[in-house]
């Protein structure tokens, strides 16, 4: 079992099956640039997808994001310009270019604080991320992870994500 070393993962739905988990929240897609990013204005097309620079995000030719997986049925080939296996690399390589990346809206909200980025839609219905918290059965009944898993909601609640209903 993939789980047996971890007290829970913090994942979406599609990575882990037959695991017990809990729904916590819902997250978006949404695109990225730079705010001087002069090739893309305020909405984006689906053509200009396929033109512009991309930034990807993963660790593995066989790995993609559910969103890049959806532009490839949609027939949209992006040109990957770089690859980087962190989401958190993106703000330095976005900023003074014109390159664009995808990636989760509770993520762009922390990105564009710093300044240099901006948050545009997406051109298409992105299905969303259903993010849980998956845990090995041999926890279901223990105390303490019961009250990890009640901490994990209530940190959901007192936060500013869509709560999973």
């Amino acid at each position: 079992d993939s789980l047996r070393d971890f007290d829970g993962l913090l994942i979406p739905h599609g990575v882990l099956n037959n695991a017990p988990h809990q729904d916590l929240f819902i997250d978006r897609w949404v695109c990225i640039v730079a705010e001087d990013n002069h090739v893309v204005g305020d909405a984006l097309d689906l053509a200009q997808l396929s033109q512009l620079r991309w930034i990807y995000t993963y660790s593995g030719q066989s790995e993609y994001t559910p969103a890049s997986k959806q532009m490839e049925l949609l027939g949209i080939e992006p040109h990957i310009d770089i690859v980087t296996p962190n989401f958190l690399t993106l703000p330095g390589l976005l900023i003074g270019s014109d390159r664009i990346a995808m990636v989760q809206e509770s993520l762009a909200l922390q990105m564009i604080r710093s300044g240099g980025l901006r948050i545009l839609e997406a051109p298409f219905p992105v299905v969303p991320l259903r993010e849980a918290l998956w845990w090995n059965a041999v926890h279901n009944r223990d105390p303490e992870h019961i009250w990890l898993r009640s901490a994990f909601a209530e940190a959901v609640e007192r936060s500013e994500l869509t709560p999973a209903s």
